[in-house]
């Protein structure tokens, strides 16, 4: 395979998880926003588990929490900082629609950080490979 062609292509694969990353900080701002803006009611809830999620190394640990509105009995998703199964948590979601909620923050900051770290990895990448390499010219 061609050298420029060869760059093209890494190029191009620089580009699109620069894309994939900016897609997912955009995702994690429009679903923050909307949780923020409609999860105004709070409620008690109680801690039902604990799971993670691994990616790889990296791992993410989630909170699950049990609450009843008059609309009846949701669970609540959230970070992990709690800890153990049975503490009282205090559960924001929307009286609209009362399934939408969140225990602590309305969104891990994981979603936000791989998308950024991806984005600054993928144009440092994308510069990196084309910078031309200088020519050395012969001492004789």
């Amino acid at each position: 395979m061609n050298t420029t062609v060869l760059v093209k292509v890494i190029t191009a694969a620089f580009v699109v998880a620069a894309l994939v990353s900016i897609v997912v900080i955009g995702f994690s701002k429009v679903r923050y926003n909307i949780m923020t803006e409609k999860c105004t009611a709070t409620v008690e809830g109680t801690v039902i588990d604990f799971r993670s999620s691994y990616f790889g190394d990296m791992s993410v640990d989630k909170t699950y929490a049990s609450y009843r509105t008059d609309a009846g009995v949701f669970t609540a998703v959230g970070d992990a900082g709690f800890t153990s199964v049975g503490d009282k948590v205090l559960v924001n979601y929307d009286p609209e629609k009362p399934s939408r909620s969140y225990v602590g923050r309305p969104l891990s900051g994981t979603a936000y950080a791989f998308g950024v770290t991806g984005l600054i990895c993928s144009v440092l990448g994308g510069i990196a490979i084309n910078l031309k390499p200088k020519t050395r010219r012969p001492w004789f």
